[in-house]
């Protein structure tokens, strides 16, 4: 199931604030641009020199995202458990034990790794 929200909506559940919380650690943010009515014109990822928010922010943030959060538990609960919701293009990951990968690479580049036993592993 996909349900599409707005930008304005990312923003008034204090999702926004949440996302840019993470992308400040590695000096990125997502950016909204409006116009002098406060209407949306843009919306685009930046590099910036900033990391966090003030303390009224990251108040209001936890409000926000704290009030969101006890109006749509249930549903997001449900929407985790309903089997019907799954993907159908879902793969699950296949996993390989380290030395698989490293003669993965080995076969493919020709570089020898570093294996088990190997006079160069530490």
């Amino acid at each position: 199931m996909i349900e599409k929200r707005t930008w304005e909506e990312l923003q008034d559940v204090g999702l926004l604030w949440w996302i840019n919380r993470a992308l400040h650690l590695f000096g990125w943010s997502i950016v909204f641009c409006y116009d002098e009515r406060g209407k949306l014109l843009d919306v685009y990822p930046a590099k910036v020199k900033f990391r966090g928010f003030d303390d009224k922010t990251e108040e209001d943030g936890y409000l926000r995202l704290t009030n969101y959060m006890s109006k749509n538990g249930g549903r997001l609960v449900k929407d985790i458990t309903m089997p019907d919701n799954i993907m159908p293009t879902l793969v699950k990951p296949e996993y390989k034990p380290v030395t698989e990968i490293v003669k993965d690479i080995t076969t493919r580049t020709g570089i020898a790794g570093v294996e088990p036993g190997h006079p160069n592993k530490r």
